[in-house]
């Protein structure tokens, strides 16, 4: 067999498996949002190699195939390589390399960013909001807060399990031209603010907006929503971004 080494980019949908007739003696996951799970069959179809849970810099080596079978739990794109036996990974032995997850779900539609404003009115509070339904079949996967106000005033952030009156519009996808998320970003003036407990909450001078990186993700499950509240008589405008992960 003559040395080769050849990268090819695999769509796969929640739930389903791609199949191909490839040959080779060397396998490697060079890109995935999420992990796969990863069969190698023989000439004979009978099961040689199995990755389970298998994720970006994953390989198989001296395992010769003739088939090669990826499950994915969730919608995703995949980038592989297979080879012959003296095909290598890029990456260096003894070396650390980070894999870029953030990179990997952008690609593959899954990441998203959007903001949204409500302008203050006479003795009202401004809401905005980040929105999951109850049908998304998904989480939202919150990881950071940007707040701006035209005013200066306060800027909390409440939990809430009812959307607000005026749907916007639904995520924008991260990767330019993508599809919209499953999220909705919706916004309201009411006469009273809302009173669920407060997760984050910061007082903003005008113009001088705020961004709050979480250290661990704030996870936003269907039916459930994050509001941006405003003092009363004030503005609020909220720049949200995550990732969906399907349940």
């Amino acid at each position: 067999m003559n040395k080769f080494l050849e990268l090819i980019t695999v769509p796969i949908a929640a739930g389903g498996q791609s199949r191909f007739e490839l040959s080779g003696d060397y396998f490697e996951i060079i890109d995935s949002a999420y992990p796969v799970t990863v069969l190698l069959e023989d000439r004979n179809g009978a099961q040689i190699g199995r990755m389970s849970g298998a994720e970006a810099s994953y390989f198989l080596r001296d395992t010769p195939y003739t088939a090669i079978t990826i499950e994915s739990a969730k919608a995703q794109t995949v980038r592989i390589a297979f080879g012959s036996g003296e095909a290598g990974t890029r990456r260096t032995a003894g070396v650390v390399q980070v894999v870029d997850g953030g990179r990997a779900r952008t690609i593959a539609g899954a990441a998203f960013i959007s903001t949204i404003s409500q302008t203050s009115s006479a003795s009202n509070f401004a809401h905005v909001q980040l929105w999951n339904p109850s049908g998304s079949g998904k989480n939202l996967i919150l990881k950071s807060l940007f707040s701006t106000v035209a005013v200066s005033g306060v800027s909390n952030y409440r939990a809430t399990n009812a959307p607000m009156a005026v749907l916007v519009s639904n995520g924008v996808s991260k990767r330019i031209g993508g599809g919209v998320s499953a999220a909705e970003l919706r916004r309201d003036s009411l006469a009273s603010g809302l009173a669920t407990p407060i997760l984050a909450g910061f007082f903003i001078q005008a113009s001088a907006p705020v961004t709050y990186k979480l250290d661990e993700p704030l996870v936003i499950p269907p039916g459930q929503g994050l509001v941006n509240v405003s003092g009363v008589n004030g503005d609020a405008q909220s720049t949200f971004e995550w990732f969906e992960e399907t349940i």
